[in-house]
C-alpha cells in the first residue's frame, strides 16, 4: 500500500469505530464491548502513543514487544474509554495526513523482527483494525 491509501485505511476505520462505538455505547453496556473497548484502548496505546511516537522522534529506537494488561483500562466506564479512543484516532488520522513523505520510512529496532518503518507499523495498525472492528460488529446489539 502507498501512504495515501494507508491514510484512507486509518481514516475509513476510523469513522467505522465511530459508528460502530456509538451504536454499541447507546445500546448497550455489555462486558463483551467493555472488553474489546479496553482492548482496542490498550492496542492504541501501546502501537499510537508509544511506539509510532517513539520512531518519529527517536533515531533508530529500539522497540519492544507488546506487553498486554488491560487491568487500568478495564477499570475505566465504556463510554470513557470510547471516547479517550476515537480521540486518539482521530489525532492520529490528523497527524497522518500532515507528515512529510520522508517521515514514514523512519525505522525503529523491533525486538523479534528487527527493523520496521512507520509505514509498516500503519499497514499493521490498519490491518488489526479488521479483526477489532469485526469483533465489535459481531456484539449483539
Amino acid at each position: 500500500m502507498d501512504v495515501r491509501e494507508l491514510i484512507e485505511a486509518v481514516e475509513n476505520n476510523y469513522e467505522r469505530y465511530a459508528d460502530l462505538l456509538e451504536k454499541l455505547d447507546n445500546q448497550s453496556n455489555s462486558s463483551q464491548v467493555s472488553t474489546c473497548v479496553a482492548d482496542l484502548t490498550e492496542m492504541e496505546e501501546e502501537i499510537v502513543e508509544y511506539r509510532l511516537k517513539k520512531i518519529l522522534e527517536e533515531e533508530n529506537p529500539y522497540i519492544p514487544e507488546i506487553k498486554r494488561s488491560s487491568k487500568f483500562y478495564h477499570s475505566q466506564d465504556t463510554s470513557t474509554m470510547i471516547a479517550d479512543f476515537l480521540e486518539k484516532r482521530r489525532k492520529l488520522v490528523r497527524t497522518l495526513k500532515t507528515l512529510p513523505s520522508m517521515k514514514w520510512e523512519r525505522q525503529g529496532l523491533h525486538a523479534r523482527e528487527g527493523h520496521v518503518t512507520f509505514r509498516e507499523l500503519i499497514r499493521r495498525l490498519a490491518e488489526k483494525d479488521h479483526g477489532f472492528l469485526s469483533r465489535l460488529g459481531d456484539i449483539p446489539r
